[in-house]
Protein backbone atom coordinates (compact mmCIF):
# COMPACT_ATOMS: atom_id res chain seq x y z
CA UNK A 1 0.00 0.00 0.00
CA UNK A 2 1.50 3.36 -0.88
CA UNK A 3 0.77 6.37 0.62
CA UNK A 4 0.56 10.23 -0.28
CA UNK A 5 2.76 12.97 1.79
CA UNK A 6 1.84 12.71 4.89
CA UNK A 7 0.50 16.36 5.77
CA UNK A 8 1.33 17.74 9.50
CA UNK A 9 -1.80 16.98 12.12
CA UNK A 10 -1.63 17.18 15.77
CA UNK A 11 -3.49 14.21 16.56
CA UNK A 12 -2.83 10.94 14.63
CA UNK A 13 -4.63 8.06 15.52
CA UNK A 14 -3.20 4.51 14.23
CA UNK A 15 -5.31 1.30 14.13
CA UNK A 16 -3.88 -1.87 13.95
CA UNK A 17 -5.48 -5.23 13.20
CA UNK A 18 -5.83 -7.72 15.71
CA UNK A 19 -3.42 -10.11 14.07
CA UNK A 20 -0.99 -6.88 13.86
CA UNK A 21 -1.36 -6.06 17.78
CA UNK A 22 -0.69 -10.20 18.20
CA UNK A 23 2.44 -10.31 16.35
CA UNK A 24 3.98 -7.04 18.42
CA UNK A 25 3.28 -8.89 21.41
CA UNK A 26 4.68 -11.43 20.98
CA UNK A 27 7.85 -10.00 19.40
CA UNK A 28 7.97 -7.47 22.50
CA UNK A 29 7.38 -10.94 24.88
CA UNK A 30 10.43 -12.56 22.69
CA UNK A 31 12.45 -9.83 23.36
CA UNK A 32 12.22 -10.17 27.14
CA UNK A 33 9.81 -7.20 27.21
CA UNK A 34 8.70 -6.30 31.47
CA UNK A 35 5.07 -7.30 30.12
CA UNK A 36 3.23 -8.84 27.38
CA UNK A 37 0.39 -6.59 25.80
CA UNK A 38 -1.98 -8.08 27.27
CA UNK A 39 -1.24 -7.02 30.62
CA UNK A 40 -0.42 -3.62 29.79
CA UNK A 41 -4.39 -3.18 29.07
CA UNK A 42 -5.96 -3.49 32.57
CA UNK A 43 -9.30 -4.71 31.99
CA UNK A 44 -11.31 -2.27 34.77
CA UNK A 45 -9.27 0.38 36.44
CA UNK A 46 -7.46 -0.07 39.19
CA UNK A 47 -9.26 1.90 41.81
CA UNK A 48 -6.75 2.66 44.50
CA UNK A 49 -4.48 4.71 41.31
CA UNK A 50 -7.61 6.22 40.66
CA UNK A 51 -7.80 7.27 43.70
CA UNK A 52 -4.33 8.07 43.47
CA UNK A 53 -4.18 10.17 40.66
CA UNK A 54 -7.70 12.14 41.74
CA UNK A 55 -5.69 13.46 44.51
CA UNK A 56 -2.65 14.53 42.77
CA UNK A 57 -4.67 16.31 40.20
CA UNK A 58 -6.40 18.08 43.06
CA UNK A 59 -3.61 18.66 44.69
CA UNK A 60 -0.71 19.46 42.12
CA UNK A 61 -2.21 21.30 39.27
CA UNK A 62 -4.21 24.71 39.66
CA UNK A 63 -5.70 27.66 38.04
CA UNK A 64 -5.73 26.59 34.16
CA UNK A 65 -4.22 23.86 33.90
CA UNK A 66 -6.56 22.50 36.43
CA UNK A 67 -9.73 23.97 34.47
CA UNK A 68 -8.41 22.47 30.81
CA UNK A 69 -7.35 18.75 32.72
CA UNK A 70 -11.13 18.83 34.20
CA UNK A 71 -12.93 19.84 30.67
CA UNK A 72 -11.00 17.39 28.74
CA UNK A 73 -11.64 14.71 31.19
CA UNK A 74 -15.68 15.23 30.59
CA UNK A 75 -14.91 15.09 26.94
CA UNK A 76 -14.64 18.69 25.68
CA UNK A 77 -12.62 19.61 22.86
CA UNK A 78 -9.55 21.66 22.18
CA UNK A 79 -11.61 24.62 20.76
CA UNK A 80 -14.38 24.03 22.78
CA UNK A 81 -12.44 24.68 26.06
CA UNK A 82 -10.84 27.66 24.59
CA UNK A 83 -14.04 28.75 23.38
CA UNK A 84 -15.81 28.19 27.32
CA UNK A 85 -12.03 30.20 28.78
CA UNK A 86 -11.95 32.72 26.09
CA UNK A 87 -8.23 31.74 25.40
CA UNK A 88 -6.31 30.47 22.23
CA UNK A 89 -6.74 27.46 21.22
CA UNK A 90 -2.92 26.85 21.43
CA UNK A 91 -2.82 28.14 24.98
CA UNK A 92 -5.73 25.25 25.94
CA UNK A 93 -3.02 22.81 24.54
CA UNK A 94 -0.20 24.15 26.82
CA UNK A 95 -2.21 24.10 29.58
CA UNK A 96 -3.29 20.59 28.88
CA UNK A 97 0.67 19.70 28.10
CA UNK A 98 1.62 20.86 31.46
CA UNK A 99 -0.71 19.51 33.48
CA UNK A 100 -0.34 16.44 31.85
CA UNK A 101 3.61 16.55 32.80
CA UNK A 102 3.05 17.87 36.54
CA UNK A 103 0.51 14.68 37.18
CA UNK A 104 3.62 12.13 35.75
CA UNK A 105 5.67 13.96 37.59
CA UNK A 106 3.96 14.06 41.20
CA UNK A 107 3.21 10.10 40.38
CA UNK A 108 6.79 9.25 39.64
CA UNK A 109 5.50 8.37 36.12
CA UNK A 110 8.21 10.32 34.46
CA UNK A 111 11.06 11.53 35.00
CA UNK A 112 11.97 13.23 31.88
CA UNK A 113 12.50 16.75 32.02
CA UNK A 114 9.74 19.46 30.37
CA UNK A 115 10.82 20.49 27.17
CA UNK A 116 9.16 23.97 27.71
CA UNK A 117 10.82 24.73 30.86
CA UNK A 118 14.42 23.67 29.48
CA UNK A 119 13.62 25.76 26.05
CA UNK A 120 12.75 28.89 27.81
CA UNK A 121 15.93 28.27 30.34
CA UNK A 122 18.55 27.37 27.27
CA UNK A 123 21.01 29.59 26.66
CA UNK A 124 22.23 30.60 22.48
Amino acid sequence: MKYGKVKYDTVREVCFAPEDIARLSDALQEQNAPCHFSHMIARQPDPVRLAQVKDVIETAVSGRKYEVLLLRSQGKTYSEIALLLSISKSAVQHHYRRAVHQVRLALGVTQVPDPVCDASQATI
